[in-house]
């Protein structure tokens, strides 16, 4: 009985979808302005698929966000840094570490997870590694699963 239970614990633990275990929903009070100022441009990327640390590192050159002048009031930088630092994933997590560069598309986790699509990116109806929602139709809502994702055609 014992081992019946702890084979369907962990069977669950391990179909679960990767929307349930990463890329979860902003808590309520952060969600507007961490999406309103970062969605306005990009998917606004849940928080604990980067570490704490790569956080600090985007927040503190919004000036030059990726080719970008992406600067916002104090205020609100330190409130939006606050919050992704807070749910940021620590060095343990599957999905960051502090040693990861600060670009998601780049960490460890992205480049195992992509590897074999990243022929994609290239294609015109994506347009890049950070264009989520071209793959993800769930992407606004945190959810990436693998088996939700839609790949556009391969350019012949």
């Amino acid at each position: 009985m014992k081992t019946t239970l702890v084979l369907s614990v962990l069977s669950v633990a391990l179909i679960l979808p990767l929307s349930a275990r990463a890329g979860s929903q902003p808590p309520p009070a952060m969600a507007n302005s961490y999406r309103t100022e970062c969605g306005s441009c990009h998917v606004a990327y849940p928080p604990d698929l980067m570490s704490a640390g790569g956080w600090r590192t985007i927040m503190a050159s919004l000036d030059a966000h990726f080719s970008e002048n992406a600067a916002l009031e104090e205020p609100v930088r330190r409130e939006i840094e606050h919050y992704l630092t807070e749910h940021g994933a620590t060095s343990e997590h599957r999905f960051g570490s502090r040693t990861d560069p600060a670009r998601l598309t780049t960490t460890r986790w992205f480049r195992r997870t992509h590897g074999q699509v990243k022929s994609f990116f290239t294609n015109a109806l994506v347009g890049s590694a950070a264009h989520c929602s071209a793959c993800h139709p769930q992407a606004e809502q945190g959810r990436y699963a693998r088996e939700g994702a839609i790949l556009p055609p391969l350019p012949r």
